[in-house]
């Protein structure tokens, strides 16, 4: 069974990945998982904090999943086709961007603790893209920010057109020129 913070923190986290901070209330929160507003102000006082603790989770699950593929996978087309499936996967199943995607959209007008806590998720990330799949390239980290942003662009035009192909596209164009 879910706890009630699990619940809490996956209701969040849907409703940012739709729309982004503003988007989220505690009342909303409450009413789709059939809770009192005060059950939810227990384990989070303030909007931020809540915030602050779906970035968290996310990036940390993220980070799991990145070792995980690192661990399974030698190939770089392999570790490459199975980080991109989790843009892939948003869109196809949930018709859904990135929850730090739509936080970094709106970076200036979060409060500074969720600010950090996204921009270190994309620093990880692009450490993580510059070892496991661009190591030894000179400019692993530039590869690394140029498959992010493409990523999340094709997530995004992908949601705007309503076409999963796009992204699905974008990804099998990526895994082909990795050999370069």
């Amino acid at each position: 069974m879910t706890s009630t913070v699990e619940q809490i923190l996956d209701s969040a986290e849907s409703q940012i990945r739709i729309g982004g901070y503003n988007s989220f209330s505690v009342n909303d929160i409450a009413t789709a998982i059939n809770i009192k507003n005060s059950n939810i102000q227990q384990h989070f006082p303030e909007k931020a904090d809540l915030a602050f603790a779906v970035v968290f989770r996310y990036r940390n699950q993220v980070n799991q999943a990145l070792e995980q593929i690192e661990r399974d996978y030698t190939n770089i087309e392999e570790r490459l086709y199975h980080y991109a499936s989790f843009f892939e996967r948003a869109i196809i199943l949930d018709n859904k961007i990135c929850p730090c995607t739509m936080l970094g959209a709106e970076i200036d007008v979060l409060p500074s603790e969720i600010q950090t806590e996204v921009k270190q998720f994309f620093l990880d990330n692009i450490s993580w893209l510059s070892k496991a799949i661009f190591s030894g390239k000179k400019d692993a980290t530039l590869r690394s920010q140029q498959l992010i942003a493409s990523l999340d662009g094709a997530a995004l035009l992908s949601k705007l057109l309503g076409d999963p192909g796009i992204i699905t596209q974008l990804i099998a164009r990526f895994i082909k020129d990795s050999h370069r």
